[in-house]
C-alpha cells in the first residue's frame, strides 16, 4: 500500500515494484509518500521510510484552443472547443472572452468540459469571440482565434413572473434569501436573473439560483427580488421584511 501526504493511498500487487502517481499533482508543490505491505489477515508492516519530491514548475503555456460557435438565440450564443495539449495532465481552466473583454462567471452557464453559453447578449447583434485556456500553474495559452457570432432578433416585451414565497432566514451576521424560479414566454430558466436589494439598496445579481447570502443592518431590513429576463424586461418585486438579529 502506498499512501501520499495528502490523504490518498493506492493498492500495489505483491510482484509489482515500482508505481507512477498522477493523482492531484500540482507543478511545484511537495509530497511525501510511504508504503507497507499487508497480509490476508490484515496484519502490516512498519511503514517505510518517506519519500520526498518536489514537481519542477510548470512554465509553458497550453495551445491556444481551437473554438466554434454551436448555436444562438436572441440573448444567448454557444462555444465549444476541443482537448488542449498541455505538459500537465489536469489541464485547464477557460476564460471566454467577448468583444475583447471578460465575460464575467455570472453570464456563463457550462454545459460540458469545453462548452459554454454566454447569457445575457443583446438582441440582433454581432459579436466576437475568444478562448484562453489557463493550466493549474497560471499558464495562460493565446487567445483562440476569434469566431463571430450573430444573436436572433427579438420582439419579446413581456417580464417574467414574480419570484414565488420569497423567504427570509436570520443566521446572525448573515440572512439567507429563498425564492421559487421565475418562468419567462421566451428565455429558458438559466437566461433569467435575479436582481437583489436590501432596504432599496442594490445588493447584486444571481443566475439560475434560488438562494442568495446577504446582510442587513441589525434592525428590520426589507428585502426585494425582481426576475430579469435576457431582453430586459422585468418582473414584479418580491419583497420580505425581516427583523434581524445582533451577531
Amino acid at each position: 500500500m502506498i499512501e501520499a501526504s495528502f490523504g490518498y493511498r493506492a493498492g500495489v500487487p505483491q510482484t509489482q515494484t515500482s508505481y507512477t502517481w498522477t493523482r492531484d499533482m500540482v507543478p511545484g508543490r511537495t509530497y511525501s509518500f510511504v508504503m507497507w505491505t499487508g497480509d490476508a489477515r490484515g496484519r502490516q508492516s512498519a511503514k517505510s521510510n518517506p519519500v520526498t519530491v518536489t514537481l519542477p514548475v510548470d512554465t509553458r503555456p497550453p495551445d491556444a484552443p481551437v473554438v466554434s460557435v454551436t448555436g444562438t438565440s436572441s440573448s444567448t450564443v454557444g462555444l465549444a472547443w476541443g482537448p488542449v495539449a498541455d505538459d500537465d495532465h489536469t489541464c485547464c481552466s477557460y476564460r471566454v472572452f467577448a468583444n475583447g473583454a471578460l465575460v464575467s462567471a455570472d453570464r456563463l452557464l457550462w454545459t460540458g468540459e469545453r462548452a459554454v453559453t454566454v447569457l445575457r447578449l443583446a438582441a440582433a447583434i454581432s459579436c466576437s469571440f475568444t478562448i484562453v485556456a489557463v493550466d493549474p500553474s497560471k499558464n495562460a495559452s493565446a487567445p483562440s482565434a476569434a469566431v463571430t457570432a450573430t444573436t436572433l432578433a427579438s420582439t419579446d416585451t413581456t417580464g417574467p413572473s414574480a419570484p414565488g414565497n420569497l423567504t427570509a432566514w436570520d443566521f446572525g451576521c448573515e440572512t439567507w434569501l429563498f425564492w421559487e424560479e421565475s418562468v419567462d414566454d421566451v428565455d429558458p430558466q438559466y437566461a433569467i436573473s435575479y436582481e437583489v436589494r436590501v432596504n432599496s439598496v442594490f445588493d447584486g445579481v444571481q443566475t439560475g439560483i434560488d438562494r442568495w447570502i446577504t446582510y442587513g443592518t441589525h434592525t428590520s431590513n426589507t428585502f426585494t427580488v425582481q426576475a430579469i429576463d435576457s431582453a430586459g424586461n422585468r418582473s414584479a418585486t418580491s419583497t420580505v421584511t425581516l427583523e434581524n438579529q445582533t451577531c
